[in-house]
């Protein structure tokens, strides 16, 4: 599992993301699109992907990542609402359960990010 810091300067560079350097989103922030598991799938090859089946990679990764987003939006409010009402122990099991569901989703994210794009590319290519 990668640590806080194992975002690298060059990851910040990707060309897919100077549209959101010109924004004035900080290096800080495009860290959040990075992983280990997005940097091994980064160097898959896509070249074989017919054009439907880039397609359908990247719209499966689209869905993914929307639904990914639904359950930490899930997960916040649930824990806002516990804090509404006075919540204030949860078990030991629930906590390291949603810890490692939010880790989880935490490399899931900038991965899936990082092979729609590749499908993407793939797609564009073979047009």
């Amino acid at each position: 599992m990668a640590d806080a810091n194992s975002n690298t300067p060059t990851h910040a560079k990707d060309e897919a993301l100077h549209c959101l350097d010109k924004q004035g989103v900080s290096p800080v922030d495009l860290d959040i699109l990075f992983s280990d598991f997005a940097t091994a799938l980064s160097g898959l090859s896509t070249d074989r992907l017919s054009a439907e089946d880039a397609l359908q990679l990247s719209s499966y990764c689209e869905e993914n990542i929307f639904g990914l987003c639904h359950a930490l939006r899930f997960l916040g409010k649930s824990f806002i609402t516990f804090s509404e009402n006075n919540v204030t122990e949860l078990s030991q099991e629930s906590l390291c359960q949603a810890a490692h569901g939010i880790t989880a989703i935490s490399a899931l994210i900038p991965a899936l990010y990082t092979l729609e794009r590749k499908a993407d590319g793939a797609l564009f290519a073979a047009s």
